[in-house]
């Protein structure tokens, strides 16, 4: 139901761009005419080209079809919070620079946590909606300033599961959707957002046969999906103090953050780093981690010497599935305490750290 929706919206999407490089008319303009102004655009002209391009980054789209868009974005001067965020997001996707409409998007940032469209304004749902899914994109690195953002948001929802001024809209529940999956594990308010979504989408594919609702719409759907992770605190031994030859069970918890269940998800084990000639421990496949779960992988390791060993972990190394917010070859180091461990002979036998590796696939944001 999902994949058939974002496969309809996005080619009504394409086909409204009426051959030029902006989402800038209601119907096709005159084929004579080959010079515009900002008078020619419709209002909404800025609003629907950035949200119009993100979707299209976002589902994969072949970056020919917009490119001369990015280059429209990157000169263009937005200066409300919505759209400064936006281009944020897109430049970032595109490997442009980002620091200096950065810097415009924090002065907007309220004591509350949430972010007004410009500096003497309140707050609002959408603004800080827009806010923290740009922030998030850049890795800001102030954590106080992102769980303040999700906390604004979370306590916003209505009773029909949608976001916005009463009644829920569209493009305020996608945009919510948008910011807070990934950031919460809130199973409720994701999952009623996204009843919401599916619920209004009109037969012919759009939403509300807007493009701008339904280039939202089709970018919270296809986020459905898992968000895998792990850190060297997920990883346990059966065993603190054994001696050389003794065998010990290695265990990996793997989370998942995401709104889907992750099936079949294959994990690695290797004593030492798999690129530099490490060891294979073995491996195993999870059945399924269901969705905001947890699931536990393990693998038996003979202690070979007395000497250090660096145990790593390798999360779908065959990049097979569709995860959240993920880098393609991710290495996250976090060390442990030193666990010294007694060889027969009384020899130390440390694995001074675990070293966490988790590769999975890109999904672009």
């Amino acid at each position: 139901m999902i994949s058939e929706s974002i496969s309809t919206g996005t080619a009504w999407l394409l086909n409204v761009r009426y051959n030029h490089n902006i989402w800038a008319f209601t119907a096709p303009p005159d084929p004579e005419q080959t010079e515009f102004t900002v008078e020619d655009y419709t209002r909404t002209y800025l609003r629907d080209t950035f949200a119009s391009t993100l979707t299209l980054q976002e589902l994969q789209i072949d970056v020919l079809e917009y490119a001369p868009t990015i280059d429209w974005i990157e000169y263009a001067l937005p200066q409300t919070t919505e759209f400064i965020s936006q281009k944020i997001l897109i430049l970032n996707k595109a490997g442009r620079e980002v620091s200096e409409p950065l810097l415009l998007l924090l002065s907007n940032r309220k004591t509350n946590g949430g972010f007004a469209g410009a500096k003497k304004y309140p707050s609002n749902n959408r603004d800080t909606a827009f806010a923290l899914q740009s922030l998030r994109a850049v890795d800001y690195p102030d954590q106080d300033i992102i769980d303040s953002a999700i906390s604004f948001l979370s306590s916003t929802q209505n009773p029909d599961g949608g976001f916005g001024a009463s009644p829920s809209t569209v493009y305020e529940t996608s945009l919510t959707y948008l910011s807070l999956v990934g950031q919460t594990t809130d199973a409720t308010v994701l999952g009623n957002a996204i009843n919401y979504l599916s619920s209004t989408q009109l037969p012919d594919g759009s939403w509300e046969d807007d493009p701008y609702s339904t280039a939202l719409a089709l970018r919270a759907l296809a986020s459905v999906k898992p968000n895998l992770s792990i850190s060297s605190t997920d990883i346990t031994f059966s065993n603190p103090t054994p001696a050389v030859g003794d065998t010990i069970t290695i265990t990996a918890t793997i989370k998942n953050t995401g709104p889907a269940p992750a099936d079949n998800v294959l994990v690695q084990f290797f004593d030492g780093d798999p690129l530099a000639g490490g060891v294979p421990i073995g491996e195993t496949t999870i059945t399924s981690i269901p969705s905001f779960g947890t699931s536990q992988a393990g693998i038996n390791y003979t202690i070979p010497t007395a000497s250090s060993h660096t145990i790593f972990v390798k999360i779908d190394p065959l990049n097979i599935i569709e995860s959240l917010y993920s880098k393609n070859i991710a290495n996250k180091k976090e060390y442990l305490d030193t666990m010294n461990l007694r060889g027969s002979f009384g020899d130390a036998v440390n694995i001074t750290y675990m070293q966490v590796t988790m590769f999975t696939k890109f999904i672009p944001t």
